[in-house]
């Protein structure tokens, strides 16, 4: 098994935007990680879409996100044949079939409009924003698959003090928690 460790920035029910590479949550500023770092010093445009992206066929992109709309236990989707491959991934994730058959949707072999949501979600990203595979591109992580909170995070210092500045480097040292443990 593989851990991962992300900040969560979004809880069940949070809107997720980002523009321009700032990220919104419920319409505001979500501040960035004292050592966040990026690594392009471009922004990808907003009529760039990539097919990497989650959902399947989002016309978003790592810098230009959403506004999406995270998951809660009980919510209902309306699933239609226009985001039927947004939503098929997700659907499937929580245990089921879905297939379109003779021009109608089944779920679990029943035919079905919407999908009521079983799990409560969240939206993870890691801070180094332009290389971390995250909620951007895997999608919502559930609820069962958190396994807890880190306590201090090991070798996580300031990248920009040089090593033979011993103290200082230690100085750095970040022990706040950072975000939740996935698998």
């Amino acid at each position: 098994m593989i851990y991962y460790l992300k900040r969560c920035i979004g809880l069940p029910g949070d809107t997720i935007q980002i523009i321009d590479k700032v990220v919104y949550v419920n319409g505001e500023i979500f501040p960035n990680p004292k050592y966040v770092k990026f690594e392009r010093a471009y922004i990808l445009p907003k009529d760039q879409p990539d097919p990497r992206i989650f959902p399947k066929g989002a016309p978003f992109n790592e810098d230009n996100y959403g506004p999406i709309v995270v998951p809660k236990k009980g919510d209902v989707i309306k699933i239609d044949f226009s985001n039927f491959d947004a939503w098929e991934t997700f659907i499937k994730r929580e245990g089921h079939s879905i297939e379109i058959k003779n021009g109608k949707i089944y779920i679990d072999g029943i035919e079905k409009n919407e999908y009521v949501v079983e799990h409560d979600y969240y939206f993870m990203m890691g801070d180094n924003r332009d290389n971390s595979l995250d909620s951007r591109f895997w999608g919502f992580v559930p609820d069962k698959y958190i396994v807890g909170s880190p306590i201090i995070v090991y070798w996580s210092w300031n990248p920009d003090i040089p090593i033979f500045n011993i103290f200082a480097k230690i100085a750095s040292i970040k022990f706040s928690r950072i975000g939740m443990i996935i698998k």
